[in-house]
């Protein structure tokens, strides 16, 4: 991949990630639609709360969550890690927080008809520490 092919890919995942957390921050169904693919894979992986979802099951929830605007909090989202499987495939580990707790992903995105989507959602998560 020529480095300049590579800089419009990572800029194009950028703004799926962009977009991804804003609609997680603002609750927003018709965001995250945008940003993932139909045949999405969302798994809950944290200790004894295994549940996994499709696209449709996992926007409803997300459409009945309150905003973390209204709640007062800070999202502090982070991209830990970017790693280009191949010319198709990029798997990205990230980082924020969320109704609570301490959310820890692993996204898997695909190009799929040109547009970058993320086809897989594997996470886990934690209580948040008061301090």
């Amino acid at each position: 991949m020529s480095a300049l092919v590579k800089d419009r890919v990572e800029d194009e995942v950028l703004d799926v990630m962009s977009r991804y957390f804003v609609g997680l921050r603002r609750a927003d169904p018709e965001i995250l639609r945008s940003v993932f693919h139909d045949e999405l894979n969302y798994v809950n992986a944290t200790k004894g709360a295994f549940v996994s979802k499709g696209l449709g099951e996992y926007l409803w929830d997300v459409a009945q969550r309150q905003p973390e605007d209204q709640r007062g909090s800070s999202v502090n989202p982070k991209i830990k890690a970017i790693s280009h499987v191949n010319d198709r495939i990029i798997v990205i580990l990230a980082s924020m927080r969320l109704m609570g707790r301490i959310y820890r992903d692993a996204l898997t995105l695909i190009l799929d008809g040109g547009q970058w989507k993320i086809i897989s959602k594997v996470f886990t998560h934690s209580s948040e520490r008061k301090v």
